[in-house]
């Protein structure tokens, strides 16, 4: 790692935010991952935590659909993200097309699972 970019606040608190980025206003980021796959109910990017806590709406359709989760579990999930109909032209289109000035993926959410190959845990992309 170069000295220029180094792990900490004081290098942190010298960042300038690009003037284009503060002239945007409009910018849309988008929460996709493995909570696509059951994407069940209002709460669907917290399935991966609810589906193990017994009376929510997502541990019971898991239950009724995969199975108790000691038997089917989020692990289960990451392969089954296959990302067969991503359409990122059709994404860039709709951004443009809504007036974002930027666009952007959540690089890992909650569930603990990494949207690109990184060599700090197993449950990454590999897509």
């Amino acid at each position: 790692m170069s000295d220029k970019y180094q792990p900490t606040w004081d290098l942190l608190r010298t960042h300038v935010t690009p003037q284009w980025f503060k002239d945007a206003k409009f910018g849309i980021y988008t929460h996709w991952g493995v909570y696509c796959v059951p994407a069940k109910g209002p709460n669907a990017t917290w399935y991966p935590y609810n589906m193990y806590r017994e009376g929510t709406p997502q541990w019971e359709y898991h239950v009724k659909t995969f199975g108790g989760p000691e038997k089917f579990g989020w692990k289960d999930f990451i392969p089954m993200f296959t990302a067969e109909k991503f359409a990122p032209d059709e994404w860039a289109e709709a951004f443009a097309c809504s007036g974002a000035r930027h666009a952007g993926p959540v690089g890992e959410h909650h569930d603990g699972f990494s949207m690109w190959d990184r060599q700090y845990n197993d449950t990454c992309s590999r897509l």
